[in-house]
């Protein structure tokens, strides 16, 4: 679960709420749990993350983890699905999306990533 003021945090740096953004921060918030024991600074976290997109879902990184272009966020642009792949210290956990619900309105779609359990969003792999 995303907490309500990281959220509103993210939308105010990304200008919407979109589910875009909603993949990034949760991807961000699950990378930033699972390095959680290797961090000793917890506003400089050491994370750095390889993006198959630049668009929105990079913002919620961006935000959550305080990267950019050039400081952690390397952007290689790829079709199809999104994934992302966060290190630290020579760990990794790579999050593939999972395909989503049809139907759902954009609001429901927000809820359903931001609420969902981690497994029902992406397919999580971790390198050692």
């Amino acid at each position: 679960m995303i907490d309500q003021t990281l959220w509103d945090k993210c939308v105010a740096f990304h200008g919407h709420r979109c589910p875009g953004l909603a993949i990034g921060v949760k991807a961000a918030a699950i990378a930033l749990d699972f390095f959680m024991d290797d961090i000793t600074d917890e506003d400089h976290p050491g994370i750095t993350c390889t993006s198959s997109t630049s668009k929105c879902p990079s913002d919620g990184i961006r935000c959550v983890l305080g990267i950019d272009d050039g400081t952690g966020l390397t952007v290689a642009e790829k079709e199809g699905e999104l994934c992302f792949d966060f290190a630290r210290g020579g760990k990794h956990i790579i999050l593939t999306t999972l395909p989503g619900k049809h139907g759902l309105s954009a609001e429901e779609n927000i809820v359903r990533i931001l609420m969902g359990r981690d497994q029902d969003i992406f397919d999580i792999k971790t390198r050692y």
